[in-house]
């Protein structure tokens, strides 16, 4: 199975992001706050927490236990990478936030980000298909071998992680000339 993440005891998908959340001290409620932090370096960035984000936070903190992939700087690359091949979230800011991710994986683990991006077009995502409250009593087992059930038939093709590369390396450039007008 593509999923990783080992559970010695069965607990349920309520249970699991509880203590997930306890783990990356993330605070009750931090998926409806106004606002939230990315930690770079030795600096707090405070965010606006979107729509958008609020919808998809759940499905992407689910992700990380169903893959293993750490609350880290790097698991959030290899995180993107997976998303990506399992099923993006559609809203096109989440689209834009997520493919920059995507790049700098790349360039720090290429054959990690590739395998992420693999392991991604074997499942599909949460985004796709959320869990519903009725499921938050289910065990993580279930729940991605339900996602594993519903996946496509797709193959993983490296053309389209290179063009997914591409695209997410446009979205980094592209301010750049901007700046170059402005100045």
């Amino acid at each position: 199975a593509p999923w990783r993440h080992q559970v010695s005891e069965r607990k349920t998908i309520e249970q699991l992001w509880a203590d997930f959340r306890r783990e990356n001290k993330l605070p009750n409620g931090y998926a409806t706050a106004r606002f939230w932090s990315v930690a770079l370096w030795h600096f707090n960035i405070f965010l606006p927490n979107f729509r958008w984000r609020q919808r998809a936070i759940i499905a992407h903190d689910m992700h990380h236990l169903i893959t293993g992939y750490p609350c880290t700087m790097r698991g959030e690359c290899l995180i993107a990478a997976w998303e990506y091949g399992a099923g993006p979230c559609r809203h096109p800011a989440a689209v834009m936030f997520c493919l920059p991710l995507i790049f700098i994986g790349f360039l720090f683990s290429p054959k990690e980000s590739w395998l992420a991006f693999r392991r991604g077009r074997e499942m599909t995502s949460l985004h796709r298909h959320p869990i519903h409250l009725s499921q938050m009593q289910a065990s993580l087992e279930e729940i991605a071998q339900d996602l594993e059930s519903q996946r496509p038939v797709r193959k993983a093709h490296f053309g389209v992680f290179l063009a997914i590369l591409c695209l997410s390396a446009a979205t980094i450039m592209a301010p750049f000339p901007l700046l170059l007008v402005a100045f």
